[in-house]
């Protein structure tokens, strides 16, 4: 996923990479960068699968018991 936005004419994009590591971890990676070629700051997080995924569900999955 790529996010442009340009504050006082600057060009700034985002690029965010979500990989999936094993069955039950993701790491998430977002990019920042200014102008052309200019990498301005970089972080990853590591989240629990289900952390991603449930706010994605339909409330009623999340509420009945399997």
């Amino acid at each position: 996923m790529r996010v442009i936005f340009k504050p006082n004419g600057k060009k700034i994009s985002y690029v965010t990479w979500i990989c999936l590591m094993g069955t039950s971890r993701v790491l998430i990676c977002t990019s920042i960068h200014y102008g052309q070629h200019r990498f301005a700051n970089f972080q990853c997080t590591f989240k629990n699968l289900h952390e991603v995924l449930t706010p994605l569900l339909p409330t009623d999955m999340k509420t009945s018991k399997a």
